[in-house]
């Protein structure tokens, strides 16, 4: 055990540490450079509170409804029906799984001889 990890253990590795560190570093100061300056490109501190005040769009499947006891105005989202889901899985299942199955026999029937040709040296 102590013959591996003398191997392993070398003053390379320190070497290793140091470059990794730096490089990691430089990487993380030049992404934070790149996002600022394609923020200022295009505008985006100015547009901030524009942004901020603007209208979002409503999420589909959902409604806000007023809690009886609380009085809070909360977001319900509506679930589609999980038999319809499953009924449609189901059927692209099957039909994606024919099809596959019936190229395979398309291919095993009219190509199969010239795929595993016999060749005689």
């Amino acid at each position: 055990m102590t013959a591996y990890l003398e191997e392993i253990d070398t003053p390379l590795n320190y070497l290793y540490l140091i470059a990794i560190s730096v490089w990691s570093t430089v990487f993380v100061e030049s992404w934070k450079r790149k996002q600022n300056t394609i923020k200022y490109m295009w505008a985006l501190e100015e547009k901030r509170d524009n942004i901020q005040k603007s209208v979002k769009r409503e999420q589909k499947n959902a409604e806000y409804v007023v809690e009886r006891i609380s009085g809070q105005k909360r977001k319900r989202v509506i679930h589609p029906n999980p038999t319809g889901d499953f009924l449609r899985n189901l059927f692209l299942i099957l039909g994606f799984g024919s099809l596959a199955v019936f190229t395979w026999w398309i291919h095993m029937k009219f190509f199969n001889q010239y795929a595993f040709a016999k060749t005689t040296w």
